[in-house]
């Protein structure tokens, strides 16, 4: 089964995803970020990496994220 962008599984996945962004979008623009979309895009990749690297059994995946979050938001201080 192609579970791709027009079925609907990867439709609502999609629309998930993109809901999250723009939760994370809202989150940076009230804390002062500069481009709050692009930020949103970088740390819900980390996030996502993050989550992926706990379900291989990396122990340290949140802490590690931690850190290169504080590395994300830094980058996107004005």
């Amino acid at each position: 089964m192609d579970i791709g962008p027009e079925h609907p599984l990867g439709k609502a996945t999609i629309g998930y995803l993109e809901r999250t962004r723009q939760q994370v979008a809202e989150i940076a623009e009230s804390a002062g970020l500069a481009d709050p979309h692009e930020f949103a895009w970088s740390i819900h990749i980390l996030i996502k990496g993050a989550i992926v690297a706990a379900a291989e059994g990396d122990t340290q995946a949140a802490q590690r994220a931690k850190r290169m979050a504080r590395v994300l938001m830094n980058a996107h201080r004005q």
